[in-house]
């Protein structure tokens, strides 16, 4: 047993001295501009690493203790890995410049995946200890959030300071501002996004509003299912509590439909948005088509709002191209409803198909209250916010017909709501106008999806709760279901901390902004930043180093969901078994 032992050792610092190796010559390769001496030992160290590496996993496997030993599924995936990265370095000696470009481009995809792929699945473990049982928890699962985020941010921050990343140097603050907005899928920039960055920078950017749209979490769950680890009771508590799901299998499964179902819309909407602005005969620039068109879809699907075109969607060539927009749209509104509402569609889709097949007459099941409310809700915020910003903003209306007018306010609309997407320039509406998309992007997307602010079911709540007073009934009802006092609680607790906290974000950071920006514009940027929807009225680039950290924390305060935060600082809640006597106090 001592032999085995110490060999699994030896094989395992190998297979992690390989990997590290592998790690430092991608970072190398993907970041800094080489010469040809200098890529060919980048070349040749990635061959000695990869052997290293694949030698150590083989070896680490077959002495490690059954009990201890990794799934089998997770080492074919490194093998195939690595396999996959060493022929394509032996064979780029006999390839034209063009497939070898190609094969760097799958070589490094494959380094990357090898390296994430174990690194999430450790993640994992890390996870699990954090929400141990045995005594009190290191850490809540709500606190765990918001520290995965940090986490991400900073690490994306990084990535963006690379040489390669973008055109000319930028300061440190400015890529912290665009890794935190990639993170939390905001949108705001503090440099010109399409004209800063790379193709580099722009990939690393798409990766973060991924990361960031699944959660760092989910995604790290799902990698380590995939890779065949089994999920712990601990793993199910945890994401249990993420999703908030009073099943523990059901958590499970809210992990596979979220990645599921948002890489199969992402891919739709690319394919849409590919063939849409190729027949419109959109202008790509140095980039492919399919390149803008991915990371437009999943920046829409996301609500995160960057842009690869330089004018964003407002560009000539897109501005005009109202099928493109409308695929966008949908995307913005799928990525806003939540997956709660795809599971329970899904599962309506699944019993229509099965009473297609059957001749038998089967239960009629009605679709969930929570479901009713979200769409109901969502569609009457997107018609009262199009009315009023269509009877308020007549300013945009001197060079559009009512249509085009319309559509624009429509589009807003819906944008506003956590996406960030512009067809026109923010800086033309009225202050009304300006009120009103403030208001669109507090209330923000549905429970449970990539969009923001304090969510529709809870303005839902809150809206039904004065009903019940100035009618003076006994309880909050919708769709025949009677909501529980203590929802509506946290519901006006949710409203009365995020407005506060907007409000003194805003006064903070007026008081270190003396110039350059008005009041409504500095307001603008904050509730835009706390409800991670990304429009600005082109104030972001101005902001002074310390408003800008203070936009900072609110887009991650506002990713992570400011009540619940509170809530797991505060600790586990100690009920008093007593209460004091009632009192009555004036209101009027």
């Amino acid at each position: 047993m001592d032999t085995a032992r110490k060999r699994y050792n030896l094989f395992s610092r190998t297979s992690l001295v390989g990997l590290a190796l592998m790690v430092a010559c991608v970072l190398w390769e993907l970041g800094w501009p080489l010469e040809t001496a200098q890529y060919e030992n980048i070349v040749m160290a990635l061959n000695l690493a990869t052997i290293a590496h694949l030698v150590g996993i083989i070896g680490a496997y077959v002495y490690c203790e059954e009990k201890r030993r990794p799934p089998l599924r997770l080492l074919i995936f490194q093998i195939i890995g690595c396999l996959v990265i060493f022929g394509l370095l032996v064979r780029e000696d006999t390839l034209s410049p063009e497939k070898i470009k190609q094969g760097e481009v799958i070589r490094l995809v494959a380094t990357i995946g090898l390296v994430l792929i174990p690194a999430l699945v450790s993640l994992t473990h890390v996870f699990q200890w954090l929400i141990k049982r045995q005594g009190k928890p290191v850490m809540p699962p709500a606190l765990q959030f918001v520290v995965s985020l940090i986490c991400a941010v900073l690490a994306g921050s990084g990535l963006l300071m690379l040489p390669n990343a973008t055109h000319g140097d930028i300061p440190y603050l400015d890529a912290l501002f665009t890794s935190a907005s990639a993170v939390c899928v905001t949108g705001l920039s503090s440099v010109n996004f399409a004209e800063q960055f790379t193709l580099t920078g722009q990939i690393f950017v798409l990766c973060l509003i991924q990361i960031g749209g699944l959660g760092v979490m989910t995604f790290a769950y799902f990698i380590a299912m995939i890779a065949g680890q089994g999920v712990s009771l601990r793993d199910r508590v945890l994401l249990r509590n993420i999703f908030d799901e009073s099943n523990l299998n059901a958590a499970v499964l809210s992990v596979r439909h979220i990645v599921i179902s948002t890489l199969f819309l992402e891919t739709t909407g690319a394919l849409f948005l590919y063939f849409t602005w190729k027949t419109q005969g959109v202008d790509p620039g140095s980039s492919p088509l399919w390149w803008h068109a991915m990371f437009h879809a999943v920046s829409a699907f996301c609500n995160a709002g960057f842009s690869t075109f330089p004018g964003g969607l407002g560009a000539p060539g897109l501005v005009a191209c109202r099928l493109g927009q409308l695929v966008i749209l949908c995307l913005i509104t799928m990525g806003g409803l939540g997956f709660p509402l795809y599971q329970e569609a899904w599962y309506h889709f699944k019993r229509w198909l099965q009473e297609r097949k059957s001749t038998a007459r089967m239960r009629k099941i009605p679709w969930s209250p929570y479901s009713k409310l979200v769409l109901c809700t969502t569609s009457i915020i997107v018609f009262i916010g199009t009315l009023s910003l269509f009877l308020v903003n007549t300013d945009l209306g001197r060079e559009m017909t009512w249509t085009e007018r319309l559509w624009v306010c429509l589009f807003d609309s819906i944008s506003s709501r956590t996406a960030g997407f512009a067809i026109t320039n923010m800086e033309f509406y009225m202050p009304a106008g300006c009120l009103i998309i403030c208001a669109l992007m507090i209330i923000g997307g549905s429970p449970g999806g990539t969009a923001g602010g304090i969510r529709t079911t809870t303005v839902a709540v809150v809206a039904g709760e004065v009903f019940r007073v100035v009618k003076g009934r006994k309880y909050v009802q919708f769709f025949r279901r009677r909501i529980d006092q203590s929802v509506i609680e946290r519901c006006l607790c949710t409203i009365a901390v995020c407005g506060a906290w907007v409000g003194a974000s805003t006064v903070l950071a007026c008081s270190f902004q003396p110039e350059g920006v008005a009041p409504l514009d500095m307001f603008f940027e904050v509730c835009s930043a706390f409800s991670t929807s990304g429009l600005s009225m082109g104030a972001t680039s101005s902001l002074y180093d310390i408003p800008k950290c203070i936009v900072i924390i609110n887009m991650i305060v506002g990713r992570a969901g400011l009540f619940l935060f509170l809530v797991a600082l505060a600790g586990t809640p100690e009920p008093k078994h007593f209460h004091y006597p009632a009192v009555k106090i004036p209101l009027t």
